[in-house]
Order: structure tokens, then C-alpha cells, then sequence
């Protein structure tokens, strides 16, 4: 069995654990980037902060008040994870997270896929590429703002912003 099928087959059992077993999310994630033999942490745990802290910056999760649909669905990154068996909100089906834990922690992963090669992300792309696979709405404004709160600009790969965290 090829690497691939391993890491897809470990994520599969991971989710199905995470439907079954709400509150552990996080592990399944964990469970995930072991069997990929850490290759969702080649990057610091910072960069994945920084950059997890940035996407929810701007999505509105610091600027918004409790009755946002970012705070309403415990996703500080407006993910849509249809994949996963929770409920939705809002007109872009935003995915409401049972706990803000376990929407901080969906976040983080989506941001360690851009680092490990995923079919939508690599690191090689810039902050603007990020930006129209990740929103459907408002694209170069989430690049500027996302941009901005790493301090850096649009053009900005995801690997350059990396090694500023070495």
C-alpha cells in the first residue's frame, strides 16, 4: 500500500472516531499527522499559529462580536468541512464545531496542509493563491488582511513566511 492510501485510510478512521467521539477531533488530527510520518510538521508549531491567527483575523473571529457566525459556530476560520457529520450555518455553510477547541484545532490542520503538499495547497504559494482556494468571497481583501497581520504582503509564499519562523 503506498503512503498516500496509509495517510487517507488513518484519516478515514480518525474522522469516523471524531463522529462517533465529538470531543476528540484534536486526536484525530494527531492520529493523522503521525501516520504521515510528521510531514504535516515540518513547520514550527509558531508558523501554524501565526498563520491559524492571521486566517482568523481575517474572517472576523478578533473583530466580531459573540453573535458572529464565527463565534455562533465555535470555527475561527469560517471552514466549511462538509466531510465532517456537524451542522452548518449561514448561506457559505460555515461548519459548526461542537467545541471553539476543536474549531481552533480544524483550523491549525487546514494550515498544516498548505505546508505538506495537499491537492489544494503546497508551500510554494503565495498568500494571494491561499486566498482563492480557502474563501469564495472577498478574495484580495482576505489576502491583504491576512497579509497584513503576518506582516508581510500578498505575494508572500507560504515557505518564505515559514522561514521566518526558523
Amino acid at each position: 500500500m503506498d503512503p498516500e492510501t496509509i495517510i487517507l485510510a488513518v484519516a478515514f478512521v480518525g474522522l469516523l472516531y471524531a463522529i462517533v467521539n465529538p470531543a476528540s477531533m484534536q486526536s484525530a488530527f494527531q492520529t493523522l499527522e503521525t501516520a504521515a510520518g510528521g510531514a504535516m510538521s515540518t513547520v514550527s508549531g509558531s508558523v501554524i499559529d501565526a498563520i491559524a491567527n492571521a486566517i482568523a483575523t481575517a474572517e472576523g473571529w478578533y473583530n466580531s462580536g459573540p453573535d458572529s457566525i464565527p463565534h455562533r459556530a465555535n470555527n475561527p476560520g469560517d471552514l466549511v468541512a462538509t466531510w465532517l457529520p456537524y451542522p452548518r450555518i449561514g448561506a457559505e455553510g460555515i461548519t459548526v464545531f461542537p467545541t471553539e477547541a476543536e474549531g481552533w484545532a480544524a483550523l491549525k490542520h487546514q494550515v498544516a496542509l498548505m505546508f505538506s503538499g495537499s491537492a489544494n495547497y503546497n508551500p510554494g504559494m503565495s498568500i494571494a493563491e491561499v486566498a482563492a482556494k480557502y474563501t469564495r468571497t472577498q478574495i484580495p481583501v482576505w489576502a491583504n488582511n491576512v497579509a497584513a497581520a503576518l506582516g508581510v504582503t500578498p505575494d508572500t509564499k507560504l515557505q518564505d513566511i515559514a522561514a521566518r519562523y526558523v
